[in-house]
């Protein structure tokens, strides 16, 4: 199976933003106790102002799937509910 790498961004909203960087810390560290998550960061954008940065690498298809699942249905979901996400997923065998 191949390796599943995330590259992208969030713009939260300004009226959102106190309520995601609060819900940033648990989503990092539930994402990464995930199984087959093998890498996963986000980080303020030290250019564009309320623009998360994320970068992540899951072992294969299905663990992203399960983590889109699990996001979905968390906290972090919920405070980002309805806030586009521009991601670029690539493939590696």
């Amino acid at each position: 199976m191949a390796t599943i790498y995330i590259t992208g961004y969030l713009d939260i909203p300004p009226s959102r933003v106190d309520v995601v960087q609060q819900a940033l810390p648990q989503q990092i560290t539930d994402t990464i106790a995930e199984p087959h998550c093998l890498n996963y960061s986000v980080t303020n954008d030290k250019d564009i102002e309320n623009r998360l940065l994320v970068n992540a690498k899951f072992a294969n298809s299905d663990a992203l799937s399960s983590h889109f699942d699990r996001t979905r249905d968390s906290h972090w979901g919920q405070v980002t509910a309805g806030i586009p996400r521009f991601y670029e997923i690539s493939e590696e065998l």
